[in-house]
């Protein structure tokens, strides 16, 4: 079974785009602050502001030069991810360049539309507020970006939003259970921007046993929406025991941090469990009785926040 999802080899390759989703369009915002006169003070991707501001992200510093920041970005999503072997410097070029064949500038004295896909509410400082600083449209792939905020960007902003829309794109065009809000886009973007995030596969025991669980396969028998974890039983101090799941890969969406599920042996029906996670916030999964495999079988349903996205076998 092809089962590898990762997110890193996916950024601006011609292949990556060519999806099987819905067709949708998606935003990209910033925190823009302002001064009476309506004049840029200073400006931010939202995606780095609330990972810093409200998720506790140390996020890298801004060198100045764009390509570099991106770069930078794009291997520390591979070596969150345990990729050996990350795409060259030259690839990764390349890759920019067709972004930016992509982008349609919209005139400064001009404002984008807001898309209204932010999925939650975030704080901002007086005289600040959240505006749409880019929009995706994915009937024409183009990228349309106000030049009045993006060039009150430092290239650490300009480098995130590019992977942005990246991310945002593969995550809404996902065949099954698409995002519709970019919450999770923008989280799992400003994780390959952070210097503490846990690598997926941190504390992965050899003992540990890899499972995939997939609900619908292509014609090839590859997986349309894989979820990979691998599972441990462990030993509480009290003498009780727990299994515990983590995951590399959840329902096809590429994991960047340590992401775990531990359920104790002695579940009942219908106990809920969070799964705990840097990238993936209010997910969680109920333990229900599985008739298809037996009167004693038990699974996993995986929820984000109260949408069942995947389900797996315990």
């Amino acid at each position: 079974m092809k089962s590898q999802v990762l997110l890193a080899s996916l950024l601006l390759c011609s292949s990556s785009w060519g999806l099987v989703g819905p067709s949708t369009s998606g935003g990209g915002n910033a925190v823009v602050c302002r001064n009476q006169e309506g004049k840029i003070q200073a400006a931010e991707v939202l995606d780095l502001y609330e990972a810093r501001q409200e998720l506790g992200f140390d996020i890298m510093p801004s060198t100045g030069d764009v390509f570099r920041d991106y770069t930078r970005a794009v291997k520390n999503g591979y070596r969150l991810q345990g990729v050996v072997t990350p795409a060259s410097e030259q690839e990764i070029r390349d890759n920019l360049t067709r972004f930016e064949n992509r982008v349609k500038w919209l005139p400064k004295d001009e404002k984008l539309p807001n898309v209204g896909d932010i999925g939650s509410v975030i704080s901002v400082p007086e005289n600040c507020s959240i505006e749409q600083l880019a929009i995706y449209y994915d009937g024409t792939d183009q990228v349309e970006i106000s030049q009045e905020i993006w060039f009150s960007l430092d290239s650490l902003s300009k480098a995130a939003l590019i992977n942005h829309e990246v991310v945002y794109k593969f995550l809404r065009t996902l065949p099954e259970k698409a995002d519709v809000t970019s919450h999770d886009a923008r989280i799992t973007n400003a994780a390959s921007f952070a210097n503490n995030v846990v690598p997926v596969k941190r504390g992965i025991s050899s003992s540990s046993q890899v499972s995939v669980a997939c609900e619908n396969f292509r014609g090839d028998g590859s997986c349309i929406s894989p979820t990979i974890f691998y599972k441990a039983l462990l030993q509480n101090t009290d003498g009780s025991g727990s299994l515990k799941l983590q995951f590399t890969a959840l329902a096809g969406r590429p994991l960047m941090s340590e992401t775990t599920l531990t359920i104790p042996l002695s579940v009942t029906e219908n106990s809920v469990y969070p799964i705990v996670s840097q990238q993936l916030r209010g997910w969680s999964a109920k333990i229900v009785r599985d008739s298809s495999r037996g009167p004693w079988a038990v699974k996993a349903l995986i929820f984000k926040g109260t949408l069942q996205i995947t389900e797996v076998a315990l």
